[in-house]
């Protein structure tokens, strides 16, 4: 296998997205000649360009003839000419291979909560002064992009499961956060999907697990590798005295040779539970406690991760990625938790095939909001030719007894409208989906 970090010039197809653009960052700040081309030139790939790596706009098969490594996300179809014409291409799947052989690699795998426990991770690092390089799919806020490239041998790494990218991943530790149906499209099953872990953790030198979770808990118990468990109701490590309010969270982590207190500045239990992983992840890697502790607290979120936008008529806009029911039903508690005694919900179901294999489990994800409304499907150019719509989710939902206020809005123009209704009569509007949700709640808060 070419070594990557060696290679004479890689070309990326597809360098505006999260994953894409964060590798072309890794590769050229690592010394590599690396080029991008993407269909638009969004303000991503501008920032590429901006940055002083060669971007094209559109696909041509002269942008790989002097290429030696050929690389393409996962959306661009196989017949583009750019692809055809390359000497070597390597699939997403070959590149976090290559990435993670090259380096020391830390992982953070799970099928939510990953982006931001990986920030967690590279803001620990940091702390502790160690020249790590990372790869994530969010920009790291007070740290720097979402791609890094350093001098010393250690990665930092977002474990993405999507189109079976980690399938020959191998990290020297990972950290596995849950494990849930997700990605079917790709997948078929729950059952295949926890296989892809549990072949994740048997090439791990170690694994770090959140064994609260019911997925995650069964790939400990099924890998072959050393496994380090941790959680509330059981675990080596265990996550005690939590106390989560508006400002923030904090706990105590008691492991068999230390306790720490650590203090978070993002609120959510479930931000805890990303913290305990990443700190016990830390520990195993050599950093100190007070590096631990002093990294975690310099943590500030992640981008649409739960984040606060402001407020519209006195009700508070929050931005979530939440796009799984058990991401829904735990972005709701959250806020339940800050005190909101009322709660409106706009959520955008992402993927054809997820919306249509989750419908039943979305039915009571909604169950701790006042008031929903489900928009159309984000199908990220998925193929949908029985032309199913977000209705079939707000269906589910109207359908369970003791229900919340559900409404189905078909059209953007839609969802916005129903977005500044809700304001006024609510404490809070939680903003919810994977695909482009987020610019709406940006205009609930912008619009006069």
């Amino acid at each position: 296998m070419t070594h990557i970090f060696a290679a004479d010039h890689v070309h990326v197809i597809g360098c505006g997205g999260a994953g894409m653009s964060g590798l072309v960052r890794l590769l050229h700040e690592s010394g590599v000649h690396v080029s991008g081309c993407n269909q638009v030139m969004t303000d991503e790939v501008r920032s590429l360009r901006d940055s002083g790596v060669e971007i094209f706009e559109g696909h041509d098969p002269s942008h790989v003839t002097a290429c030696s490594l050929v690389t393409a996300s996962p959306s661009v179809v196989p017949e583009l000419p750019e692809l055809v014409g390359a000497e070597l291409a390597w699939s997403r799947a070959d590149v976090f291979a290559a990435v993670s052989a090259e380096r020391v690699t830390t992982a953070i795998a799970g099928t939510h909560g990953k982006t931001t426990a990986t920030s967690m991770a590279v803001c620990v690092w940091e702390r502790a002064r160690r020249e790590a390089s990372w790869l994530l799919g969010a920009p790291v806020r007070g740290v720097g992009q979402n791609g890094h490239g350093a001098s010393g041998p250690e990665l930092i790494l977002e474990c993405d499961e999507s189109f079976g990218t980690f399938a020959r991943t191998t990290p020297a530790r990972v950290g596995i956060l849950n494990v849930e149906a997700d990605h079917l499209d790709f997948y078929g099953n729950y059952e295949a999907v926890e296989d892809a872990f549990v072949s994740l953790a048997d090439r791990s030198g170690e694994c770090v697990v959140w064994v609260d979770d019911a997925g995650a808990g069964r790939v400990a118990a099924r890998t072959s590798s050393p496994v380090i468990t941790v959680g509330r109701e059981s675990g080596e490590w265990r996550v005690t005295r939590e106390e989560v309010d508006i400002d923030g969270a904090s706990f105590i982590l008691s492991g068999p040779d230390c306790e720490l207190l650590i203090s978070l500045t993002v609120t959510g239990s479930h931000n805890v539970s990303n913290a305990a992983v990443v700190a016990v992840v830390a520990l195993r890697n050599g950093i100190s406690t007070g590096d631990v502790i002093r990294g975690l607290s310099d943590f500030r979120g992640a981008p649409r991760r739960f984040e606060w936008l402001g407020e519209r008529d006195g009700t508070a806009v929050i931005d979530d990625y939440a796009h799984l029911p058990s991401e829904v039903r735990a972005s709701i508690a959250a806020v339940r938790e800050l005190g909101a005694a009322s709660v409106a919900v706009l959520f955008q179901p992402h993927r054809v095939t997820r919306s249509v294999a989750l419908a039943d489990e979305f039915a009571d994800a909604f169950d701790g909001a006042t008031t929903v409304v489900i928009g159309d499907i984000y199908d990220a150019g998925e193929p949908n030719p029985d032309g199913v719509t977000g209705e079939l989710i707000a269906d589910a939902v109207r359908a369970r007894v003791d229900s919340p206020a559900t409404h189905y809005a078909a059209t953007r123009s839609d969802m916005l409208e129903w977005a500044l209704r809700l304001c006024d009569d609510h404490d809070a509007l939680l903003v919810m989906g994977a695909g482009d949700v987020g610019e709406i709640a940006r205009q609930v808060t912008e619009t006069p």
